[in-house]
Formats: C-alpha cells, structure tokens, sequence
C-alpha cells in the first residue's frame, strides 16, 4: 500500500502548518515497508510531477488547486490502489469532490488534519481528524498512529475537515474573546501575570490561556500561525455555515475581527498579533511586540 501524506495550498494563505507539525514526528517513516511521504504542494506554477526513485509517489508536485488531479497532475504519479491523506485544514465540499474525481484513477483520497501546535508535534500529542470509509481508516489507523495516539475517526470523506473547521474557528473565537476581555482587564487595573494566573485555573480556561498568555508574560509574542492562515480558517468555516444554512453571527464577527487585524498588520503576522489591535483600541499597551 502506498500512502501519500500532502498537504494542498488551497490560497494564497494557503496552510501547510498542521502537516507540518505532523511530520514533526513522522516524515519519511516507513510503516510495515510502505512509504509515507509528507509533499506541500506549492503556488500555482502549472501542473508537473517527477518520480521519486525508488518509490512510487511524486517527488515534487505543484500546481493550481483542483488541478492537482488532472492527468498530467498529482494522480498521473499514484498508481491504482494508493492513498492520499490530505492534512491540511479544507473546504470539506471540495474534498468530497476531489475524492469522486480521483475514484476513476482508482485513487482514494481521504482527509485527515491535525490539531495541537508545533508543542503537540514535538510531544506527540497533536489530535488527528479522520474522513474515510471504515474500511480505508482501519488499514490507515496504525499509520496515523505512527504520529499521535490521538485519532479520531470523524466519519465518512469531508468530515475530517468539518471538524477541524469547527475545532479552528473555536479556537479563534475564544482567542478574540480572551485577548478583549485580558485587555478590559489590564486597564482596569489587574496585571497580565494575575489575567494568566487566574484564567488558566478558572472555567475560562483555554489553549490561549494555559498556552498563549504565559508566553506574553515571559515577553514572547510568536506562535508560528499566521493572521492570515487563523482569517482563512475562519472564513471556511462561516462559508460552511452559508452552505449549510447555519447562522453563525458570532463567529461572522470573529472573521470581521480578523479581517481588520490582517489589514493592519498583513497577513504574514504572528495570529498573536491580534493582540495588538485590542490594546489600539483600549489605548493600552501591555503585550509583547514580537
């Protein structure tokens, strides 16, 4: 069985962070003798793929989203019978629609993205969400377990990124709520040690509390997530509430948040950033700068 691990640059803010923090712990393993392969597929340059030798998956695969599987693309370099894992964060309808354009190539193509940080790469730990067919999760399980014991089998293709979508735009949700309610705080007279000392014990408690505000106290800023990526992942999931005919207004306005942090600081900024805009507005400065 060949298993290929890619992560696909959908956007210009395109993510290859979570598979990143995947192959942490995992690239170029071999699992019972078949390869695993982690490949970021880059910028629009036009559709290629070269053989790697010795093995038959692609070396290096680039191209235009959704062409990634044309005959000259990604699925001209598989033979019948492989798997593609694509552990980037998705639009769950496009990789339902990719998945039935490679089943004539007799390619399966499931996703599986990744929670956790690059903290949760390195310790082992990141949360792996899996849309396949039981059958197909059952023969990929020992390789996923190959990089965290925390998989979860979401249910049928599409599903592992709906639940990223879901776990991301939480995560940035709680995010935007703690940065405004710790600024409110700080001005109000508490100190950013008693905010991170307190929230990380209390019912408030989060990544951006027991992760995020004791990094500001030690003055590091950095998170290695970008505004972009974190504003990408928001609006794929508020267009999945569109489809979907969910009203999202709270998380419609977290993208909005973002939105005007990105064209402050650009999309190449630490998402921590976002803290920065909470203290222009509150006319108070507290967090670290970079």
């Amino acid at each position: 069985m060949s298993v290929l691990a890619i992560w696909v640059q959908r956007s210009p803010a395109g993510s290859c962070a979570g598979i990143k923090c995947a192959f942490t712990t995992c690239a170029h393993r071999q699992w019972r003798g078949s390869p695993i392969w982690g490949h970021r597929l880059p910028k629009p340059q036009g559709p290629r793929g070269r053989e790697r030798p010795g093995h038959d998956l692609p070396a290096d695969l680039c191209g235009r989203p959704g062409s990634h599987f044309s005959a000259d693309g990604l699925a001209a370099g598989l033979k019948k019978g492989s798997i593609i894992a694509d552990m980037t964060t998705g639009d769950p309808n496009a990789t339902r629609a990719m998945a039935d354009d490679l089943k004539s190539a007799g390619i399966t193509l499931i996703d599986a993205p990744v929670s956790g940080g690059p903290h949760g790469a390195d310790a082992g730990t990141i949360a792996i969400m899996v849309g396949a067919p039981v059958d197909v999760y059952a023969r990929l399980q020992p390789v996923f377990e190959s990089i965290s014991p925390n998989i979860f089998h979401c249910g049928d293709i599409g599903t592992g990124h709906t639940m990223k979508l879901v776990n991301n735009v939480v995560a940035a949700s709680v995010r935007v709520a703690t940065f405004e309610a710790v600024t409110m705080g700080i001005k109000a007279g508490l100190s950013l040690e008693t905010c991170s000392r307190v929230l990380a014990k209390g019912s408030a408690r989060s990544y951006t509390t027991e992760i995020t505000l004791p990094k500001f106290v030690k003055g590091e800023l950095k998170t290695n997530f970008t505004l972009g990526l974190m504003h990408k992942d928001v609006r794929l999931a508020t267009e999945l509430g569109v489809a979907s005919a969910v009203p999202m207004p709270v998380c419609n306005l977290v993208r909005e948040i973002f939105q005007i942090a990105l064209n402050e600081q650009g999309a190449d900024a630490d998402v921590n950033c976002l803290i920065h805009l909470h203290e222009r507005l509150a006319q108070v400065t507290f967090a670290p700068k970079q």
